[in-house]
C-alpha cells in the first residue's frame, strides 16, 4: 500500500525570532509570496507579526498570547486570522492589527482524492527539549487507537518532527504496527502544504487535544474526533516555550478552568469515537479566517511593507574578489546534531562566510538537529530529496567537502560519479573507526585530499586505511576569536543571566558534553552538594549542563538524584543548548567531571574566553591541558577534592586564566585549506584511478576490535566465494556454483546489518542471474522487498557496488 502523497521537506533559512512572533515558521511568507506571484529576497527582515497557528475564541481576551509574547508588538503591524482577534488587539492598543486569515489559507489546493475509510491520527505535539519520564500515557493512547483501528481500512499516524526528536509517540505506535508520517517542522517550506495534503486525503482525523490541526482538518473537509488519553505536561516542559517562560501569568490564564470549559464548549460535538467523527467545514473555515482572505494583488502590496531585503554582511578586505571559476563548495553532513565534527565544520563555515568570498551550500542527511538553525544562518540547506545531481555539477560544484559519516547522504542524493572530494576528518581515530566501512570505502574511491584534525588521525588514515601520504594534510581546527567576541557580549550574557533568573550573588558553573557516565554526569549531584557546603550560606551556585541526553534511563536516574538531594533549583540540564558560547561566557568556571575527556570545540572556546577548567587528574587530554596552566586538577574521581578546588577558585575571585597554552586559532588552518582549494587544478583527479570496493578493503589494516572489521572481513570472504562460484560454473559444475552463492548470502545475513544484507542479496542476484535468470530475479525481488520494508534505496546501493 503506497504512502500518503506529501511534498518533500525543503529546508530554508528562517528569519524568525521572538521579535516577530516567530512569524517565519513553516515558510509562511514564502507561501504568501507564491500566492502573490512574487519572490522573497535571499535575506530579509520581517517588520511585523503574522499569527502562525489557530487560537480558540476564548484566547481573544489575551492579546499577548495572540502575538506570542513578542516585545513591542503594540508598535508593529500584526496580521491575525479573524475579526474577533483583530478587535481584541485593537481594543488593547495594537493599532496596526488586521485580520487577513492564517498562512494556511494561502497554500495551493492539492487536488488529491480522499482515501476511502481512512483515519489520520494526530496526537498532541511536544516542543524540542521536552523531557518525559513516565511514558505510560503515551502507550495508553496508542493502545486506544489500536483498539479502534478495525473500524477503518487505512490508518496512518502523523507525528510532529519535534516529537520525533524528543523520542515521543514513534516507538509507541511503531510497536503496534502503525504506519508513521511526519508533520510540520518550522524550517520546512512545504510544512503547510504537507499538512493540507494530509487533511485533504484522509476522511477522518482523530486527536487527543485541541490544536491548529483540528482547525485545518475541519476547514479542508475531514471529519474530526477528539478523545483518548492526553499525557500530562510537566511545568518545566512548558517553560521551554519562550512565550510562557517570559509570561507565566499568561500560561495560567490559557490553562485555567474557565479556558478549558470554553474549549470543551466549542468542541463538544467532536468528543466522539473516530467512527462517529463529525464534519464541520464552516467552523474550520471560520477558525482559519477564510472570509478575511485577501487577493494576490493586495498580498503583494502588503508584503512590500512587511518584508524588507537585507544586504549581506560587509565583505572584509581579506576576502578574494570572487570564487575560483564561479564554482561552489558542497559540504555534506549526515545530520545537524551537536557533535564535535559538526561544531568544527560550523565554525569553519562561519569563518569562510565572513572572511572569504567562497560560495558553498550544505547537504544534510537527516534534518532537525540542534545545530540546524545555526547552519541555516550561513548557508542554503538541502536534503537528499531536493538536491538532484546532474551532468553539469562537476562544473558547478568543483569539489565537495565531506565529514566521514556523510557518504550515505551523498549516495541517497543520487551521487555516484562525483567531482573530486575533500574529506574533512575533524574528530579522532575512534570516531573514524565508527564510520560504516561502506561509507569510508565509497569516499576513498573519490577523495583527492584528506584534512585531519591531528597527527593521530593522519597517521591512522595512512597506516590503517592505505591513504597515500601526499593526499593527507594536518589542519587542526581552532577557535575563531572574533566570532566568540561577537556572540558573547556583556549584554548577551546579562540577558541570559536574567532569563535564567540567576541571583547576582550566585556563581555559575558550566559542564558540557553528552549526559552519560563517561562524561561524569553521575558525579554531578555529589560534586554540587559538596561545593554548596564549602561556599557557605552567603554565596550560592547554579550549575548548568549543556549537552544531549545519553539515555532516557540515565536521565531519569540523574533527575531523581538531583531531586532527592534538594538541588533542583541549583542544577539545570539544558539539553543541546544553541547559545553555548554565551553560556560559556556567563560561567565563572568550567567543570569537567568526566573520566576521559577530549579537547572539544566547546572546551577550546572556554579556553579562548579565559574560563578556568577544573578536571580530574588522569582524565585524558583535558587533564593535560589543565596541567600546563588552563585550570586546576583534583585527584582522580575524588569528589571532595574537586569541590574544594572549585570553591577555592570561586571564593578567590579567579575567574579568568591568564596563563596556560596558547589558544589555537582557526584562521591558520582555514587559510591553508582555502589556498589549497585555489591551487587545486580541476583535473587533479583521474577517474581511472578509482578502485573497486574489494581493492579498497584489501588495502586496509584494521585491528580486530575495529567496529567495521567484521563487515570488511565478511565482504572480502564473500568476494572469494563469488570468484570460486564463477570458476565452478565455467567448469560445468553449475549446481555447486549456485549452492555456494546461496551459502555466501546466508553468511552475510548473520551480520544483521541492513546495508550488508542488501549488498549480499544484490551481488548474489547478479551472479545467479548469469546462471539461472529466474533464480536471479527471485533473489532480486527479495532484495527489493527487504529495502522497501526498511526505507533503503536499492538502486543507490546497487550503483555503489558497480553492478
Amino acid at each position: 500500500m503506497s504512502a500518503p502523497v506529501t511534498p518533500p521537506v525543503r529546508l530554508f533559512r528562517q528569519f524568525s525570532a521572538r521579535e516577530n512572533g516567530w512569524s517565519d515558521h513553516y515558510g509562511a511568507f514564502h507561501v504568501a509570496a507564491d500566492y502573490a506571484g512574487c519572490a522573497l529576497p535571499e535575506r530579509y527582515a520581517i517588520h511585523g507579526i503574522w499569527q502562525h497557528g489557530s487560537f480558540r475564541p476564548s484566547d481573544c481576551g489575551k492579546p499577548s498570547l495572540l502575538v506570542c509574547g513578542a516585545p513591542d508588538a503594540e508598535k508593529r503591524v500584526v496580521w491575525v486570522a479573524r475579526r474577533d482577534e483583530e478587535a481584541c488587539l485593537l481594543a488593547a492598543g495594537y493599532s496596526k492589527a488586521r485580520a487577513i486569515g492564517l498562512p494556511m489559507l494561502y497554500t495551493r489546493p492539492t487536488g488529491l482524492a480522499r482515501i476511502p475509510r481512512s483515519l489520520l491520527v494526530m496526537p498532541g505535539h511536544s516542543l524540542v527539549g521536552w523531557k518525559v519520564g513516565d511514558r505510560s500515557a503515551y502507550r495508553r493512547y496508542a493502545g486506544e487507537i489500536a483498539a479502534q483501528a478495525g473500524d477503518f481500512d487505512r490508518v496512518v499516524v502523523c507525528i510532529s518532527p519535534s516529537c520525533r526528536k524528543n523520542g515521543l509517540w514513534v516507538d509507541e505506535f511503531t510497536a503496534r504496527g502503525f504506519e508513521i508520517v511526519y508533520g510540520a517542522q518550522t524550517d520546512d517550506l512545504n510544512a503547510l502544504m504537507r499538512i493540507r495534503a494530509l487533511c485533504e486525503q484522509f476522511e477522518t482525523v482523530t486527536t487527543n487535544s485541541w490544536g491548529s490541526h483540528v482547525a485545518y482538518a475541519l476547514a479542508f473537509g475531514a471529519r474530526v474526533s477528539i478523545g483518548g488519553t492526553f499525557p500530562s505536561i510537566d511545568a518545566a516542559n512548558l517553560m521551554v516555550d519562550m512565550t510562557w517562560r517570559t509570561n507565566p501569568a499568561l500560561l495560567a490564564q490559557a490553562t485555567s478552568d474557565e479556558a478549558m470549559r470554553q474549549e470543551r464548549e466549542l468542541l463538544r460535538s467532536f468528543y466522539v469515537p473516530p467512527r462517529e467523527a463529525v464534519a464541520d467545514r464552516k467552523l474550520g473555515e471560520w477558525l482559519l479566517g477564510t472570509e478575511q482572505k485577501i487577493s494576490p494583488a493586495e498580498m503583494r502590496e502588503l508584503l512590500v511593507g512587511m518584508v524588507d531585503p537585507v544586504l549581506p554582511e560587509p565583505v572584509s578586505a581579506a576576502r578574494t574578489s570572487e570564487n575560483a571559476e564561479g564554482s561552489r563548495l558542497l559540504f555534506v553532513i549526515s545530520d545537524t546534531q551537536r557533535s564535535n565534527g559538526n561544531l568544527d565544520l560550523l565554525n569553519l563555515l562561519r569563518w569562510l562566510r565572513r572572511e572569504r568570498a567562497v560560495a558553498f551550500d550544505v547537504l544534510i542527511g537527516t534534518p532537525g538537529g540542534a545545530l540546524q538553525e545555526e547552519f541555516a544562518k550561513i548557508a542554503t540547506l538541502f536534503l537528499p530529496g531536493n538536491l538532484i545531481p546532474s551532468p553539469e555539477w562537476s562544473s558547478v560544484y568543483r569539489l565537495a567537502c565531506v565529514v566521514p559519516s556523510a557518504a550515505s547522504t551523498l549516495a541517497a542524493a543520487g551521487f555516484v560519479e562525483l567531482p573530486p572530494l575533500w574529506l574533512l576528518a575533524t574528530e579522532g581515530v575512534a570516531s573514524l573507526e565508527q564510520v560504516a566501512a561502506r561509507d569510508l570505502a565509497w569516499l576513498q574511491r573519490h577523495t583527492v585530499r584528506y584534512y585531519c584534525c591531528n597527527e593521530e588521525v593522519a597517521e591512522a588514515l595512512g597506516k590503517r586505511y592505505g591513504v597515500p601520504k601526499e593526499r593527507i594534510a594536518t589542519l587542526p581546527m581552532g577557535v575563531d576569536r572574533r566570532r566568540i567576541a561577537l556572540c558573547a557580549t556583556q549584554s548577551d550574557v546579562a540577558q541570559l543571566r536574567a532569563s535564567f533568573e540567576i541571583p547576582d550573588t550566585s556563581f555559575v558553573v558550566v559542564a558540557t558534553g553528552l549526559l552519560d557516565y563517561r562524561h561524569g554526569a553521575d558525579l554531578l549531584p555529589l560534586i554540587l552538594r559538596s561545593l554548596r557546603a564549602k561556599l557557605g550560606a552567603e554565596r550560592d551556585v547554579v550549575f548548568f549542563w549543556s549537552g544531549a541526553v545519553g539515555s532516557a534511563e540515565f536521565d531519569q536516574v540523574l533527575a531523581q538524584d538531583v531531586r532527592i538531594l534538594g538541588l533542583g533549583q541549583h542544577c539545570r540540564f539544558l539539553g543541546e543548548f544553541a547559545q553555548e558560547s554565551i553560556l560559556l561566557a556567563l560561567a565563572d568556571l568550567i567543570c569537567v567531571p568526566g573520566r576521559d575527556v577530549a579537547i572539544t570545540p566547546t572546551l577550546r572556546e572556554a579556553q579562548a574566553l579565559g574560563k578556568p577548567l577544573v578536571a580530574f587528574a588522569q582524565s585524558g587530554p583535558v587533564a593535560d591541558l589543565c596541567a600546563v596552566g588552563a585550570g586546576d586538577l583534583a585527584p582522580y574521581l575524588d569528589i571532595e577534592a574537586m569541590a574544594c578546588c572549585m570553591a577555592e577558585r570561586l571564593l578567590r575571585g579567579e575567574r579568568v586564566v591568564t596563563k596556560g597554552p596558547a589558544v589555537l586559532e582557526l584562521q591558520a588552518g582555514a587559510e591553508a585549506m582555502v589556498q589549497d582549494f585555489k591551487q587545486m587544478p580541476p583535473l587533479a583527479y583521474d577517474r581511472k584511478e578509482r578502485r573497486a570496493l574489494r581493492e579498497v578493503y584489501e588495502s586496509w589494516r584494521l585491528a580486530d576490535k575495529a567496529p567495521q572489521g567484521g563487515y570488511v572481513r565478511a565482504y572480502l570472504q564473500r568476494q572469494k566465494e563469488r570468484v570460486r562460484a564463477s570458476q565452478l560454473a565455467v567448469a560445468g559444475r553449475k549446481p555447486e556454483a549456485m549452492k555456494l552463492l546461496i551459502v555466501a548470502a546466508q553468511g552475510a545475513l548473520a551480520l544483521k546489518d541492513p546495508y550488508a544484507i542488501t549488498e549480499a542479496l544484490l551481488e548474489i542476484a547478479h551472479d545467479l542471474g548469469r546462471l539461472d535468470g529466474r533464480q536471479g530475479e527471485a533473489v532480486l525481488a527479495e532484495a527489493q522487498k527487504f529495502c522497501r520494508a526498511r526505507g533503503l534505496n536499492l538502486e543507490h546501493i546497487r550503483k555503489t557496488l558497480d553492478l
